[in-house]
């Protein structure tokens, strides 16, 4: 099990990935890992909250 605070910095490393632009796939941590798992939720976390930016930036505009 992992730490707080390794969960914490392997999904900051996740959003960062995903505003870098880097693909999904590009992760580093071994797959069905820990790490694997909260990268990814830091990924999917960032490209969530973009895209929820993005839409609410679209109805200001309308």
């Amino acid at each position: 099990m992992l730490s707080r605070a390794e969960i914490e910095k392997a999904m900051s490393e996740g959003a960062e990935a995903y505003q870098s632009r880097m693909k999904r796939t590009n992760n580093p941590y071994p797959m069905f890992t820990d790490q694997h798992a909260s990268w990814l939720r830091g990924y999917q976390n960032a490209h969530f909250g973009a895209s929820l930016a993005a839409s609410a930036r679209q109805n200001i505009l309308t």
